[in-house]
């Protein structure tokens, strides 16, 4: 018969396994999701954009990007170097919707940065279910959970820094495209870097090289066993 301690140390682990095959399903179901989506949303922009009169005066586009905005206080007299010298009401950094353009390669620029965050996003989610896969699998020491931890945490880090490179270059040329809709707000490209997701992305490689050490002296104890 199995002592009391042993025979909580199975429904512990019975427990995580569970709790570790719940999880794998949710991540699954986010892979499918985020894949129909990004197939849904290309054809969305072809669709939309194909469908966008060539007439700028017919056009009437809605844009969808991160900018950042100045309020200014309403002066109908005031000049372009007073407004420039006023202090601003409000001002901050948004995803702005910006209706009834007249633009057109905003469109499909502002659309195709959407789009390759989300490619970028589901590529970084493709390893994450790779190690829940060998988890559920039983083989949390296997050796690639390792190199998908790296490349995790590579994606991670290195998309958070091209992406606000690719958002502030979108901006500009949004900007530049679609000009200023009224004298009181003032749009400017968007800046910004996230610290957190960076030292997330680090954090995750610094732990993959940990996870190969403790891979390592795994395999070894098994082959003196």
């Amino acid at each position: 018969m199995k002592s009391n301690q042993q025979q909580k140390s199975d429904e512990n682990n019975s427990s995580n396994q569970k709790l570790t095959l719940l999880v794998k399903r949710y991540v699954d179901i986010i892979w499918y999701l985020g894949i129909a989506t990004l197939i849904v949303w290309f054809f969305a922009i072809m669709v939309i954009g194909y469908s966008i009169p060539d007439n700028p005066d017919e056009r009437h586009t809605d844009i969808t990007f991160g900018l950042q905005f100045r309020v200014l206080p309403v002066g109908e007299s005031l000049d372009a170097d007073e407004q420039t010298n006023l202090s601003e009401i409000i001002q901050g950094t948004s995803n702005l919707k910006l209706n009834n353009t007249k633009s057109y390669l905003s469109w499909y620029v502002s659309n195709a940065i959407i789009l390759i965050s989300g490619l970028i996003g589901i590529w970084a989610w493709m390893f994450v279910r790779k190690i829940f896969h060998n988890l559920v699998n039983k083989e949390p020491f296997h050796e690639r959970n390792q190199h998908y931890l790296y490349q995790l945490g590579l994606i991670i880090f290195i998309s958070n820094l091209i992406i606000p490179i690719l958002v502030y270059l979108g901006g500009l040329f949004i900007i530049s495209d679609i000009g200023q809709f009224a004298n009181h707000i003032k749009l400017f490209p968007a800046v910004e870097i996230n610290v957190m997701s960076l030292f997330i992305g680090l954090a995750l490689i610094i732990l993959s090289k940990i996870f190969q050490e403790a891979t390592t002296i795994h395999e070894e104890q098994s082959l003196t066993i």
